[in-house]
């Protein structure tokens, strides 16, 4: 599949941006979702690699803009994961489930990004940010230190490998969770 082919990687024009759900096929999100994914990573070694002080506009705004293709994707495969599931769609979050969790450690866990991140944190007051802006830095700082940005590497290492076992029984729960609900009497009855 060309991934430039792939309605979830262009620009929709829907009103208000919709997902064209019409074009969208279940094989488009697997695809999808590597690349956006792979999109995030080249823009944080960006950030990571830029030389010039932390700033808001090259650390926490790049790392803002840096999701905007994976957080829509990921949102119209929740959309059809919750609602419109199927086998093949089951299949797909199984499989992304510990991608996703590697995934954001790989950022909330990346010591040079976090450092990046506290630097323009330590500042916010000298930036005179807006009040928009300068919440977006907290709660950035907050995400990383909630996800453990501040432990050594060993304790790292080990949280990744928690977080990506819990996301595996979150998953599994969740599609018992949906199977049983789908079976219940109760929801037969009410459907009568």
């Amino acid at each position: 599949m060309n991934i430039k082919e792939n309605p979830l990687l262009i620009k929709s024009t829907l009103p208000y941006g919709a997902p064209d759900f019409v074009a969208i096929k279940t094989e488009h999100f697997l695809p999808a979702i590597i690349e956006a994914m792979a999109y995030q990573n080249v823009v944080i070694d960006k950030i990571i690699a830029d030389k010039k002080l932390p700033m808001f506009e090259n650390t926490i705004l790049a790392l803002e803009e840096s999701s905007k293709i994976l957080d829509n994707v990921k949102a119209v495969f929740s959309a059809i994961a919750n609602s419109h599931t199927n086998n093949s769609i089951k299949d797909i979050e199984k499989e992304l489930t510990p991608k996703f969790s590697i995934h954001e450690d790989d950022i909330l866990l990346n010591r040079l990004l976090f450092e990046k991140v506290k630097a323009v944190y330590n500042k916010v007051v000298e930036l005179k940010l807006d009040n928009e802006s300068t919440h977006l830095v907290k709660e950035y700082y907050k995400n990383f230190i909630k996800a453990g940005a501040n432990l050594s590497d060993e304790k790292k290492e080990e949280l990744k490998i928690n977080n990506s076992r819990t996301a595996v029984l979150r998953n599994k729960f969740g599609k018992i969770l949906l199977n049983v609900s789908n079976n219940s009497k109760v929801r037969d009855k009410a459907l009568e």
